[in-house]
């Protein structure tokens, strides 16, 4: 009697089960191939403005775009233009108030240091990202106000 061919077929769910379990290895070994190549962008950035700097944000896997963003400090020229840009807002806005989600994305857009402002990964990044321009502002106004703290001057 030979028993050698008594293996139970798979069920759908199991096969689906496979499948799923395949597509998340692959997406991780391009998850992982992606953040390898942020990590260099964000290393050569940290290195030519110093590592106190530069802030990274973590994303999460989108196929085409970073995972991993990083803004720098705004030097004062920058905050100058920040808060003239939230002045400006609030004379021209009919309840008074600044818009404060246009002047984070336009220091987002300053600031950004990878992927570079403007680039195919830059577009395809903010693309699958939602409101990471905002977060990329908020981080470097962030940043900017930790830096005056820590000198003692005002923001």
């Amino acid at each position: 009697m030979d028993t050698s061919d008594t293996t139970t077929p798979k069920t759908h769910a199991q096969e689906i089960a496979e499948k799923r379990a395949a597509l998340r290895d692959a997406i991780a070994l391009e998850k992982a191939a992606q953040i390898d190549l942020d990590l260099d962008a964000i290393l050569a950035a940290e290195v030519k403005y110093g590592p106190e700097q530069v802030a990274v944000l973590d994303l999460g896997y989108a196929k085409g775009s970073a995972v991993k963003v990083a803004v720098r400090a705004p030097d004062d020229f920058e905050m100058g233009c920040y808060r003239q840009f939230l002045k400006a807002s609030r004379r021209e806005s009919k309840v008074g108030e600044a818009d404060a989600t246009g002047a984070a994305i336009d220091m987002g857009r300053k600031c950004v240091v990878y992927p570079a402002f403007g680039t195919d990964l830059y577009r395809a990044t903010i693309a699958a990202h939602a409101g990471v321009e905002v977060q990329l502002g908020t981080t470097a106004i962030g940043l900017s106000a930790g830096i005056l703290e820590a000198t003692g001057k005002d923001l």
